[in-house]
């Protein structure tokens, strides 16, 4: 299961989450997940996951997450519905 977060304290809690930081739920957490050399693919893969047919990613970065992303070196071919089917580092 997959979901994103405010990316700040500013954004709207009551609007749609259609941006956001990436998590992913593990063992009853939810950890971040690295996009850091994501290309198209694995970003239509997240975009299907969450019922959207297209999106594009942020190069916006969250410093405070960089020693805790979990999920990293994320690969996907197009035959993916669902991003933990992707080929990934081992979550934490």
């Amino acid at each position: 299961m997959n979901r994103l977060t405010k990316s700040n304290e500013e954004d709207e809690t009551e609007l749609p989450r259609q941006s956001g930081s990436l998590e992913i739920y593990h063992k009853n957490n939810w950890l971040p997940v690295c996009f850091k050399n994501w290309g198209r693919i694995e970003m239509d893969v997240v975009c299907k996951q969450f019922g959207f047919r297209a999106g594009a990613t942020s190069s916006e970065k969250d410093e405070t997450l960089m020693d805790s992303y979990s999920m990293t070196n994320l690969t996907c071919t197009i035959s993916e519905n669902r991003l933990d089917v992707c080929a990934f580092d081992a979550l934490n």
